[in-house]
């Protein structure tokens, strides 16, 4: 799994800005942070993006496929809650291609 696509695919799709503008990125980890993983959540819900979180000892991160129906967005190689948050954002989010490039099966 590449972190750092990743980190970079969720800052640009929830148009992350960090408060020093040459931060950049840094300052963004979402695959560690929890309150940053949140903040991708948050985004996913004011944006409509269709995802069922519920929380326990494991993870477990629901969606909607193409034909409208629920799908476990299969987050078992995750290792914490933050990276399951990431993993099922860019599952909901990127196309197959994408998925291939972060190193997300």
């Amino acid at each position: 799994m590449n972190t750092a696509k990743i980190t970079r695919f969720l800052a640009e799709a929830i148009e992350w800005t960090p408060a020093n503008k040459d931060e950049h990125l840094w300052g963004f980890d979402p695959m560690n942070d929890i309150a940053h993983a949140w903040m991708v959540v948050e985004w996913m819900l004011e944006k409509q993006v269709d995802i069922a979180l519920d929380s326990g000892w494991e993870c477990v991160f629901y969606g909607f496929n193409e034909e409208g129906n629920l799908e476990d967005l299969g987050t078992s190689e995750a290792k914490t809650a933050p990276e399951a948050i990431c993993i099922a954002a860019v599952r909901a989010l990127a196309d197959e291609k994408q998925l291939g490039e972060m190193g997300i099966k």
